[in-house]
């Protein structure tokens, strides 16, 4: 008994398969499907030449007739939410890199304004399958508070991508403090979750700032003073010296 059949594409002249059936030994005829569908060498024609087909230039038939699914062209959106901080919204348009399970893509996104969300769309030649990751590059110094992060990899549902929130900023960053992590880039990893302050980045001043990672290695302290204070994170506010800013903690 006949359990499946393989069929695999000599050439790029492609063929639509409408029926086939198998004949073994002295059995009835058995039909094979699904159908009806292309077999096509690679380089494959443009999707729309196959008329809403499937196509490949190999694939394998099992008993019983049925009709093919409908063709989807591979494709990949992400959907971001702006926060509502009042400086969140930004003109930049940062680059992701997002990595699935048959692969990865990189191209620009845009952003929404303030609360709102907006869909960039891309059209793939490859279905990445479940998305696992995405890498962010800031493209200015023109802060992003990014609020939510989603992806959909051609007809998988919506997936949320965490931990946010988050600030997309270039360097130099802003003296003034954020209320969320913040860098020039950053990765997500499929799953959603809230981003917390990394506790590597030490002490908090009164004004918001961190500890600089140096010399008192990111705590305060009284350094000959009456009061603890030490330098900040990044240049953030606090009393400007030749040696860098300082806060009090």
């Amino acid at each position: 008994m006949i359990t499946s059949v393989t069929l695999k594409a000599s050439s790029s002249d492609g063929w639509l398969l409408d029926a086939l059936s198998v004949v073994s030994g002295d059995r009835a005829p058995v039909e094979f499907g699904c159908l009806h569908r292309w077999l096509d060498g690679k380089k494959y024609d443009s999707a729309a030449s196959y008329k809403g087909l499937l196509f490949a230039d190999h694939f394998t038939l099992k008993p019983g007739v049925s009709v093919c699914p409908k063709y989807v062209a591979p494709s990949l959106k992400i959907r971001v939410t702006t926060g509502t901080h009042k400086y969140a919204e930004s003109g930049q348009a940062p680059t992701v890199t997002v990595v699935g399970a048959n692969g990865k893509h990189t191209g620009k996104i845009h952003l929404a304004g303030k609360g709102k969300a907006k869909t960039t769309t891309f059209a793939l030649t490859k279905d990445l399958g479940a998305i696992t990751s995405v890498a962010v590059q800031a493209s200015s110094s023109d802060g992003w508070k990014l609020a939510k992060f989603e992806v959909k990899s051609s007809a998988l549902p919506w997936e949320v991508m965490g931990c946010t929130p988050l600030w997309l900023d270039g360097k130099p960053y802003d003296h003034d403090p954020y209320d969320a992590e913040y860098g020039d880039k950053f990765t997500l990893h499929a799953g959603a979750c809230v981003a917390k302050f990394p506790a590597s980045w030490g002490a908090k001043t009164k004004s918001g700032c961190f500890c600089k990672m140096s010399g008192t290695s990111g705590k305060c302290g009284l350094n000959g003073a009456k009061y603890k204070w030490c330098r900040t994170r990044d240049s953030c506010k606090g009393t400007a010296s030749s040696n860098g800013n300082w806060d009090k903690c």
